[in-house]
């Protein structure tokens, strides 16, 4: 249960880091323990799938939620399955056959989302949690976020009145609320402009639990599209 943005390794799984070959990490400050981690293991390969990427920002920060624009995840595929290849090359040709099949997977996901949306006349997406920047960018959205791109981040009262002055006016059908966090934000909105509050997944807490459930990021992505 512990918020993406705040997970923080206990002592026991950082001391455990060293035994590894390769870490891979977002980056962009989304994991507060990597520059630690980076220091104490100077031996250990950490792979930033941030880096390289083209990243967007809102109020001057930069956006960390970068695996919800399709054509970054593809990119982080091909890196993901590269360094696996370097790490072990005896299994390189599955690693890189694995990878074709999943960005087969994402374009074919992508174009159903330009497809499915195309002629949705409110191409609004106010949301609590200001993560789906990306997504909204790549199939022709605007995001309104109600809070930040910390989870620590709430509106204040002059955002709150914005944000409802601004839905009341655009006649916004929909809120959406962000998995794993709380709602609360989006049922005030809603209460004030009797827009309807749906949840929209961020997969920035799709646990151990919920993988073995089978969820993966393409059933979570293909139910996002769903729900808008």
């Amino acid at each position: 249960g512990v918020e993406a943005h705040d997970f923080e390794l206990d002592a026991r799984t950082m001391g455990e880091l060293g035994d590894a070959k390769l870490v891979f990490a977002v980056g962009l400050h989304m994991e507060p323990w990597l520059e630690s981690a980076e220091k104490n293991f100077p031996d250990v390969r950490f792979v930033k799938l941030s880096d390289g990427l083209e990243t967007l920002a809102l109020d001057g920060a930069t956006d960390p939620h970068i695996w919800l624009s399709f054509e970054n995840a593809k990119k982080m595929a091909e890196t993901i399955a590269d360094e696996l290849a370097l790490a072990m090359p005896e299994k390189a040709d599955d690693f890189r056959a694995r990878k074709d099949g999943f960005v087969a997977e994402l374009a074919a996901l992508q174009a159903d989302y330009i497809e499915q949306t195309a002629d949705l006349t409110d191409r609004t997406l106010v949301v609590t949690h200001a993560a789906f920047g990306y997504l909204a960018h790549e199939i022709g959205f605007t995001q309104v976020p109600i809070e930040g791109l910390g989870s620590e981040t709430e509106p204040d009262a002059a955002t709150m009145r914005r944000v409802i002055d601004y839905v009341k006016a655009h006649e916004i059908p929909v809120i959406y609320a962000a998995e794993a966090l709380s709602p609360k934000t989006a049922e005030t909105v809603s209460r004030e402009t009797g827009a309807t509050v749906r949840i929209l997944d961020p997969i920035e807490n799709l646990d151990t639990a919920r993988m073995e459930a089978g969820e993966d990021y393409l059933s979570v992505m293909k139910a996002n599209l769903a729900t808008l």
